[in-house]
Formats: C-alpha cells, structure tokens, sequence
C-alpha cells in the first residue's frame, strides 16, 4: 500500500495534469496543491474498471487519428506551406539583422527600423498561419469539441471533462509536433494507458474526504487505509483543504493491476516533522554517482545502486518471452533468427507469454518505485545537513544523446586478419555517451525531487554559472584552472590528495557573490574541516565494507 505526497509548481487555471504524482503551484495566485495517492479497493469491481480503462484508450487512439488526419492536410496545404517558407525567409532576414554591428548613430537608428518592420512581418505571417490552423480545426478548444461526438459514446464510463482532459494530453503531442521536435503522434495500446484524469471534483471521479470514497459514474469505490496509526494522521492531514479534482491511476502487479485515487488538494503539504540543517551545502552532479559537501558531512553515493539487479531480471525475462515467441510464431521468423517481414500472419501469443508480459510490467514499476524512493530518501539526508544548497546545472539531454564526431582511440589494438597475421589498427571510439546511465540512474529526476523538497522545508537552493565556475578545474591554492582527465579521480590540492567529485562539491559549496567562481578565501577557511570529513567518509565505508572502485579505487 502506497501513500505518496508530492509538491511542485504548476498552474491551475490550465487544469491539466501530464504527470499525476506531482504537486502544482500558481505563481501569480500563490496557490499550493500536493497530490496524495491513495489505493482504491476494486475488488468487486475490476472488470468495470479494465472496462474504462479500454474506453478511454480507445478516445485516445481516435483523437490521434484525428490529430494525424489534420496534421497531413496542412502538410498538404499549398498556402499554408508558402507562408511557412515566407516566415523561414523572414527569420534568415532577422537574424541577420540583429547580428550587424552599427558604426554610428544613424545607421543605428537605420537598423531598429528595419529589425521592427521585420518583426511586424513575422508577426503578420504568424497570424496568417494561425488562421489556417484554426479553419482547420488544430486547437485544443476544436480538439475538445471535436471529441465530444466519440466522448457521448462512453458517457456512462468517462465524463465530459475526463474526456476533455484526454483530448489535452493529444493535443500537447500535436504542438510538440507543430512547434518542437515531434515527429508524429502515436496510438497507444491499452495496458499504456495507466491514468484517467479530471478537471473539478465535481465532474468525473468525484473523492469524498468525509467518507474516504470514489464516485465515478455510477462506482463507489472505497479507500484503502493504512495498518499503521501514523500513516492514517498523515494522510488526513495531508487531506487539510480543498479537494480540487481526482485523477484514477492504475499499476501492474504480479496478482494484476491495482488502481489508486490521485487527489490534488489545495494546501502546503505536511513535512512530518522533517527539518533541514544549517550552513551550506555543495553538489556536484553526476550522471551516476552525487556528491555533496556540507559544514557537517560529505557525501558520494551512487544514485539507485540496486538498479542493475532490475536490469538483470528484465533481461532474463525478455529472454525467456523471445524463446517463447519464436516457438509460437515459426512462420514470422526467417532460419537466421531475423523477422520475416514479408509475412503479414497475427502474432500468437501463448498464456506463458502473457504471464511473463504481465510480470515484465511489474519489474519496471518496481524498479521505477525504487529509483523514485531511493532518491527521496537521499534528499532528505542532504537536506537535514543546509540551509543553503548550491548545485552545478547539467544539460543531461545534452549527455545522453550520441557523439557527434567521428575519432580514433590513441593506443593501437592488435587484430587478427583473414590470412592469419595480426596488425595494429587504431580502432574507432564508441559515439554512445551517457544514454544508459541517465536512464538507470535518473539523476535530473533526484534533481527535481531535492528542489521540491526544499521548498516545503524552505531551503534556498541556487545554481552556479558553470561556464565561468569550472569546478573540476579549479585549484583553490593556487587560483589556477588545469583540465583533468575524466579518468583522474583523485587530484593533488596544497599537498593533500582528494578525491576529484568531493572536491568539485567543495568548491560548489564556497562561491562567490556572483555565483562565477569559487570564493577563494572561504575555501582556503573550510579546506582542513573538508579533509577531516572526507577521511571520515573513507574510514567509514572501509570499516562497514562499501567499496566504490570508480571513485576512491577500493
């Protein structure tokens, strides 16, 4: 059973949730609002569920299809694809612009001219463009309407506003497709579709705190409390203010899916009795591992270290589901194991295979919930040790995507030819970055979670400028920057060797005012407290038997 109280900025006049375990918060109105999940007791009632579930996937896929249909119209469309190139050249034209350096006054003044005249066209084009979106109906307010017709279908399963919602979430897909880097939208199977989301408590699933009950469209669905005292205070506590809408989500179990009630309450969300530390603390960012030092401890702890447990157990059973495949499907494969493409035949599945399917899906939501809770819990540890956080800002889209250029290793590799003789060759390096470890360890997702938490305690958490800060550089000795391999873990400062990720945490902890560079003074004051708590770690994880080869080479 599973109680989760989550806080984070949002905007409620947009009514609209893309992640369902997550607090919003209105800037302009000041408005707090945590969500809390509670299991649902459906027991008498799963195949009306599933049965809702497969309704509301359906109005997904159909709002897709719709989605597609207008997004192949305007791709067609003659004046729509002119204005396109009009407003391409237009852009060229401005960028242009802006880039030229006046040498006086008046060519100055020559020059704001043609950069406003430019601008009025673009915003002209703008118009023309959003014109022929709207005739054709690709806005949300026509998307919701659109979907009115396939909703009233389902109206005894999915209200108006569910179905509005969903609509939402199309939509947002379209406008990555318009404006952003989608490619196109996509239909969704009907285990993919894990949330039903509302707008108001008062349409759709309809939470009733008095009761601790569900309505939703003719169900009673009853909460499921906690066994322990403690957690049942907190979730009514938790509960303290108004119930704003209530979203039914769903999970894959081992026994089969479990569905949960989502009820984002207006109202700061408890911090049970957690308080943060005093002084300031530095974090340095990995993609696997995070470091942090504080005035009364440092840490360096791999992030989600049970991850490759998960990994081995996924692997095996998708091993197990492909024997099984091929032995059920001959026809679908060629002799050499790859598929026939060529042969159209349904896929048949056997009942092992659905079972493994089934428990392939528990595996990840196990190992989803145990990346989240681990980072949860090392957030708090973190926070209990500041007041003030300082953390280096990573660009991990930009890490896990793959290396651009192509280069050869420095060292030649011995490689045996066809006629039995071996040459060195200088093999090609691996384009792959960071891709695998970003998803195992899902480092900007602690991030996010150590900044929510943070808010709810009040500590102030602040980014460095890390173009200038070059915190892996820096020598605060000599004042000097040197690059360093990233194998070099270990690194020599004032005739003291320290570890290369600690340290880096070190300087974030000490910057100046501007956040620009380490505050040379201050960490020449804190430098011997430093080396006393990094020795500490180290007798520590010796005497208890942690070991990370990767970091302090035992």
């Amino acid at each position: 059973m599973l109680f989760i109280i989550s806080t984070k900025k949002c905007y409620p006049q947009k009514a609209k949730i893309l992640r369902c375990d997550i607090l919003m918060v209105n800037l302009e109105r000041r408005e707090h609002m945590h969500t809390v999940q509670i299991l649902l007791n459906t027991k008498a009632c799963s195949q009306a569920m599933e049965k809702r579930f497969r309704a509301m996937t359906h109005i997904h896929n159909v709002c897709v299809k719709h989605g597609n249909k207008l997004l192949s119209r305007l791709e067609h469309d003659k004046a729509y694809q002119d204005a396109m190139e009009k407003r391409l050249e237009a852009s060229k034209k401005l960028d242009g612009l802006q880039q030229k350096v006046p040498s006086n006054r008046k060519e100055e003044r020559e020059l704001e001219k043609q950069v406003t005249a430019m601008e009025k066209e673009i915003k002209s084009i703008n118009q023309v463009l959003n014109a022929i979106r709207a005739d054709m109906g690709l806005s949300k307010s026509g998307f919701e309407s659109w979907l009115k017709k396939c909703g009233s279908r389902f109206s005894h399963l999915a209200s108006s506003q569910q179905v509005q919602a969903e609509a939402g979430r199309v939509w947002a897909g379209v406008e990555k497709v318009l404006f952003g880097n989608g490619a196109k939208l996509h239909y969704k199977k009907e285990y993919e579709v894990t949330t039903i989301t509302g707008k108001s408590n008062a349409n759709g699933a309809k939470f009733h705190p008095e009761t601790m009950t569900v309505e939703w469209t003719g169900l009673t669905l009853a909460c499921k409390l906690p066994n322990r005292i403690s957690e049942q205070r907190y979730i009514a506590e938790a509960l303290q203010g108004t119930i704003a809408y209530c979203t039914i989500s769903r999970k894959m179990f081992p026994s089969g899916w479990r569905y949960y009630a989502l009820v984002c309450v207006r109202s700061d969300a408890p911090v049970n009795g957690r308080t943060s530390g005093k002084g300031p603390m530095g974090i340095d960012p990995g993609t696997s591992t995070m470091a942090a030092v504080s005035n009364e401890a440092v840490f360096l702890e791999e992030l989600a270290p049970r991850v490759p447990e998960y990994n081995r157990q996924i692997r095996d059973l998708q091993y197990r589901m492909d024997i099984s495949k091929r032995m059920t499907n001959p026809g679908k494969y060629h002799e050499d194991g790859t598929i026939n493409r060529k042969n159209h035949d349904r896929w048949v599945f056997s009942k092992g295979y659905k079972r493994m399917r089934q428990e392939l899906r528990s595996i990840y939501r196990k190992k989803a919930a145990y990346i989240k809770q681990d980072h949860e819990e090392r957030a708090n540890r973190f926070l209990a040790n500041a007041d003030t956080i300082y953390v280096e800002h990573m660009d991990y889209r930009a890490l896990q995507k793959r290396a651009r250029n192509t280069s050869r290793k420095e060292d030649a590799s011995p490689a045996k030819q066809k006629d039995g003789t071996v040459r060195l060759i200088r093999k090609f390096k691996k384009k792959k970055r960071f891709g695998r470890s970003l998803n195992n360890r899902a480092p900007a997702s602690f991030i996010t979670i150590l900044k929510r938490k943070a808010g709810l305690l009040g500590v102030t958490v602040l980014e460095i400028q890390t173009r200038t800060y070059k915190a892996s550089q820096y020598n605060h000795v000599t004042g000097e920057c040197v690059k360093t391999l990233l194998s070099e873990r270990k690194k020599e400062i004032g005739g003291h060797t320290v570890q290369r990720d600690l340290y880096s945490a070190f300087l974030i902890q000490n910057p100046s005012d501007g956040l620009a560079v380490p505050d040379q003074q201050a960490c020449k004051k804190r430098f011997q407290n430093f080396l006393q708590l990094q020795e500490r770690l180290i007798q520590t994880m010796k005497s208890t038997g942690q070991s990370m080869p990767q970091c302090f080479g035992f």
